[in-house]
Parts: C-alpha cells; structure tokens; sequence
C-alpha cells in the first residue's frame, strides 16, 4: 500500500504489479498512523508539510479498498500500546 501511494503521489501512477499484488494478498490489517507527531528528517523522508494530505489519501485508499485497518495516535508509550491493542484485537477477531 505504501508503495501504491508513494508512486501516485510522485508520478501519478501506480504500477500493475502493485495494483494486483494489493487485489491478490490484501493486507490482514493496516495500522494508519496519524500525523501527529514531529516531522523528523531522514533520508528516507521528505515532504513535512504533506503529510496531512497524504494522510488523506491513505485513509481513502483504505475505505476504497475495503482494507481493515486502525487509526494510531498519541506519543510515546501510548501510541505504541494503542496500536498493540489494535493488533491483538485483530488477532483475537481472526481465531
């Protein structure tokens, strides 16, 4: 999924492999975190002021989909144990 974004977002296409891949092996659950942390740079990230609008476009990607997932919020030691109960719960769900 975050390749699929990541290349509508930066050539406006996504590639068939990825389309079908998504189609094929849907992901059992997708934790969708919120932007509300600090924007940290690295060399992997970029665009610290898109990141509500790609936020956004995760979220609608999701719903369309039909994608399980769980929004995650909060700092720290909260957001870690928010987004561990989203995975049990959905663990508990699947048995």
């Amino acid at each position: 999924l975050v390749i699929k974004i990541w290349a509508e977002y930066r050539f406006g296409t996504s590639p068939e492999w990825v389309e079908k891949r998504l189609r094929t092996h849907p992901p059992d659950l997708f934790l969708l975190c919120q932007p509300d942390l600090p924007w940290e740079p690295d060399p992997l990230r970029e665009n610290p002021h898109d990141r509500p609008a790609l936020f956004q476009r995760y979220h609608r990607t999701l719903l369309h989909l039909g994608t399980p997932f769980e929004i995650v919020h909060g700092e720290g030691e909260e957001r870690l144990a928010r987004a561990i109960r989203c995975v049990k719960s959905r663990l508990l769900l699947s048995h």
